[in-house]
């Protein structure tokens, strides 16, 4: 037997039993949880801690859950406020995931992720001189959640914070242009695209 059949074989028997064990697994792991569950009541804080003990990213009892929001977002004034115009994307808040993702192939992405988002939004960035970095490469995500946020438009982060995830503030700021402003980022500049160069708004 040669060590291309070897292995060969090896990943044929892990294939079925990776099928057959998935499904038992997936009971098992569901009967787990529902325990867990119903023993651990409704204390917040022992939810919590089973909580984040399965997954991640789970908000700490009484913090605000500001995505990307860092440290410091619980006393952030407008992330509190932007909590309650959470965003949901139209396909995940009506269930119709086929119409990103091909369940049959394990929920792949029916489109490469950078040609995914244009199936449905048009950002009219035809004919623009300039267009923002992760649009021009098809990198959404980057700046917005596919399925659902805390903040409108599926952002990420609130406000501004969004733009100096990449953008460094410091930098920003010392633009003599910056200097004293009270308005934020996207009153001036366009995210995506525009014909003026800084992407600034026509």
């Amino acid at each position: 037997m040669t060590g291309k059949g070897t292995v060969e074989e090896t990943s044929d028997l892990a294939k079925i039993i990776y099928k057959h064990m998935s499904i038992r697994w997936l009971a098992v792991w569901t009967l787990s949880l529902g325990a867990v569950f119903m023993f651990s009541g409704c204390e917040p804080k022992t939810n919590y801690k089973v909580l984040s003990f399965f997954f991640d990213g789970v908000p700490e009892p009484g913090k605000t859950a500001a995505a990307g929001g860092g440290e410091g977002a619980s006393n952030d004034k407008k992330a509190v406020q932007a909590v309650s115009k959470s965003s949901v994307h139209g396909p995940f808040a009506s269930k119709n995931c086929e119409g990103c993702h091909d369940r049959a192939a394990g929920n792949k992405l029916l489109l490469p992720i950078d040609k995914l988002c244009f199936k449905c939004h048009d950002l009219n960035i035809e004919g623009k001189k300039w267009v923002h970095g992760p649009v021009a490469s098809g990198g959404c995500w980057i700046c917005h959640n596919p399925h659902r946020s805390a903040y409108p438009f599926l952002l990420d982060a609130p406000g501004d914070k969004i733009c100096y995830r990449c953008h460094e503030e410091s930098s920003v700021l010392k633009n003599e242009v910056h200097k004293d402003l009270t308005i934020g980022c996207l009153e001036c500049h366009n995210p995506h695209a525009s014909q003026q160069k800084f992407l600034l708004r026509e």
